[in-house]
């Protein structure tokens, strides 16, 4: 990837070396002006107010950027070159860009204020602030790396990097190896408090609360999930969906948010090229309340589950587990779609993407507070012999210990800081129909301390 990397930093310091010729002319102009006594100034012009909110925050930032530039070191020559404006960086001044970047498109919500919900928030924030400051000795040396790795690239092509084009081309590197230090650190933060929240009773669903008399979850469903050797449930006809009435309107929902964000940049939705798409984004439960109704009442639904296992739990071992309340913010919706749609027969063979095994909690100094997670599978026409294709593999201490099939109204739920899952690739053949493997996940908190099991 480096001479692709190499080229792309290369026409970055091309344009840059363009707007400061400009930008010397243009000055060489305005000094004959002045001399000329034309309307030419030297002076800079009167401050014109902001348009608009988002033009106001964009100046406040980039003020604020300046100031914490002058903190790193005023007299450092890499600084003095830095714009802070390209890039990355760039995009972080837009508050709405702030937010898909660092948040996945989420608004912060009341019970995370601690976090910026914009970068000159973030920068107004001493502690923020001098982090950053502290930090910059290892993001100048991860620069100095990616430097070194470009001119070793150029140099097995025979293309020697002089001192003039490095002197220009390291505050660039070093300006976008800042913005994602940024971007990082808020996300580290975010995680942190997250799995401090899971420790907080506050957000605990009480099992002696009303929504813990649902009974959505068989007997044998909840002894799985508590079953040391399992760790993982399955339950059929969740929303008790014979007629698939319910799938109808919840492909619908889909339909419209493809339709919305299917064009978005990779950190919202992402959709990978080749013979099939693959679509992920997250939601928030106020989001489909407004434009997603069926979406809404399946998440109604799924909002019971922690208050129903912490009960049961609690029965069955004399300890509930802990399991806090859904977060507004922990809905992730995952489409696999051909790229055709529609009744038409397929006319080549398609593969519709799978997914890597990934574990979704994560413990220790490392622990971002998920406890268990929670699939539903809605693909009406995941049928016809095709029952057994795209299944969800479950690995735990890295053996397969489940294969399930995606099929409509199934709800799977599985231990996150312990149980691995992937998704099988799917080969539909020429003359097939059009298929649509379709799930929302939904993520509860839990503290890592707390025992599944008597027997654990």
């Amino acid at each position: 990837q480096f001479p692709g990397e190499r080229k792309s930093l290369l026409r970055t310091l091309s344009a840059v070396e363009k707007k400061e010729k400009k930008a010397k002319s243009k000055l060489e102009s305005g000094i004959d002006g002045f001399f000329n006594r034309s309307k030419t100034s030297l002076y800079s012009e009167k401050p014109v107010a902001s348009k608009t909110e988002v033009e106001a925050q964009f100046r406040a930032a980039k003020n604020l950027l300046e100031k914490l530039k002058s903190s790193l070191g005023g007299n450092d020559s890499d600084l003095q070159h830095m714009s802070l404006m390209n890039g990355l960086f760039k995009r972080l001044m837009d508050p709405k860009e702030f937010r898909k970047i660092v948040y996945n498109g989420m608004e912060v919500l009341e019970e995370q204020m601690y976090l910026p919900n914009s970068f000159a928030e973030l920068l107004e924030n001493e502690i923020y602030s001098n982090a950053l400051v502290a930090l910059f000795p290892k993001i100048r040396q991860r620069a100095d790396v990616v430097l070194e790795n470009v001119k070793k690239a150029g140099m097995k092509e025979g293309d020697f990097m002089d001192e003039h084009t490095e002197s220009r081309l390291r505050p660039q590197i070093l300006n976008e190896a800042f913005a994602f230090e940024v971007v990082s650190m808020i996300q580290e933060l975010n995680r942190r408090q997250n799995s401090f929240l899971s420790q907080s009773k506050e957000f605990i669903a009480s099992p002696d609360a009303e929504e813990a008399r649902a009974n959505l979850l068989a007997e044998a469903t909840v002894n799985d999930l508590m079953n040391d050797d399992k760790g993982f449930a399955v339950q059929e006809n969740f929303l008790d969906d014979n007629e698939l009435e319910w799938q109808h309107f919840l492909e619908e929902d889909t339909n419209n948010i493809l339709a919305v964000k299917s064009d978005l940049d990779e950190v919202t939705g992402r959709r990978k090229k080749g013979c099939a798409d693959m679509f992920e984004c997250w939601l928030h439960k106020n989001e489909c309340m407004e434009k997603y109704p069926a979406i809404a009442y399946l998440v109604e639904q799924l909002e019971l589950l922690p208050f129903e296992i912490n009960r049961k739990s609690s029965l069955m071992s004399k300890a509930s587990l802990n399991l806090c309340k859904l977060s507004d913010s922990h809905i992730f919706l995952q489409v696999f779609r051909s790229k055709a749609e529609g009744k038409n027969p397929l006319s080549e063979e398609v593969t519709l993407q799978g997914q890597e095994p990934r574990l979704d909690g994560t413990r220790g100094k490392d622990d971002n507070g998920l406890k268990l997670s929670a699939t539903y599978f809605f693909s009406s026409n995941w049928n016809d012999g095709f029952d057994n294709k795209g299944k969800t593999s479950l690995i735990r201490n890295n053996k397969k210990v489940a294969e399930i099939a995606p099929i409509a109204d199934r709800l799977v739920l599985y231990r996150s800081r312990q149980v691995m899952h992937s998704v099988e690739q799917v080969i539909l053949q020429e003359g097939m129909p059009p298929k649509r493997r379709l799930s929302i996940t939904v993520f509860f908190n839990g503290p890592e301390a707390d025992s599944w099991s008597n027997s654990s």
